[in-house]
């Protein structure tokens, strides 16, 4: 009887430790997901931005400077 407790034992180690593999997977996805929302929704403080007076420039209709034909 004692070498059918010790394949108790043995399976549920390995049971435990197949769950304990699948909750660090789990773990690690969930963390993956989090970072790239993260990414998603944090400010790129590098990224190149057009002032006020550079937005307006960039914006101003070309059929509003004068035209001078020669």
């Amino acid at each position: 009887m004692a070498c059918r407790a010790d394949d108790e034992e043995v399976a549920e180690e390995a049971r435990k430790q197949a769950q304990r593999e699948a909750d660090q997977q789990e773990k690690e996805e969930f963390e993956a997901r989090l970072r790239a929302r993260d990414d998603e929704k944090t400010r790129k403080l590098m990224e190149a931005r057009l002032s006020k007076e550079e937005m307006e420039v960039t914006t101003t209709p070309v059929t509003s400077f004068p035209l001078c034909l020669m």
